[in-house]
């Protein structure tokens, strides 16, 4: 996976990537800002997550998510202002990020993504 140091290079090359649209979470749902549509967890994936820690101010984390709603073939990217804690994140997306820990190889490393060897 890539590595990035900012938020706008991961945020470009998700855009090259197809992923044009704005999501934000809603309680336990995904909000397709554009169309006010809510998604429920069942019905989004995450197909590419990066942690970015910026300075600024301080140190400033944000996960900047790669989302695909199947059933409308939809990509967009949702971001979410994170630093390094699970307990930090909305439960919606613990349970998401599980999903691909489990149909994966990598492994949730508490904000980073890290390659398991076989």
């Amino acid at each position: 996976m890539k590595v990035y140091s900012n938020r706008l290079d991961a945020i470009k090359d998700l855009h090259k990537s197809g992923f044009t649209n704005k999501f934000q979470l809603y309680g336990e749902h995904l909000l397709w800002v554009h169309n006010s549509l809510l998604f429920r967890a069942e019905e989004f994936a995450i197909v590419e997550y990066h942690h970015i820690t910026e300075r600024s101010e301080g140190f400033v984390g944000h996960l900047i998510m790669g989302i695909l709603v199947a059933k409308y073939q939809l990509k967009g990217i949702l971001i979410i202002p994170y630093n390094s804690s699970e307990a930090e994140l909305p439960s919606v997306l613990v349970r998401k990020f599980h999903e691909i820990t489990a149909s994966t190889e990598s492994t949730w490393c508490y904000g980073h993504c890290c390659d398991t060897e076989n």
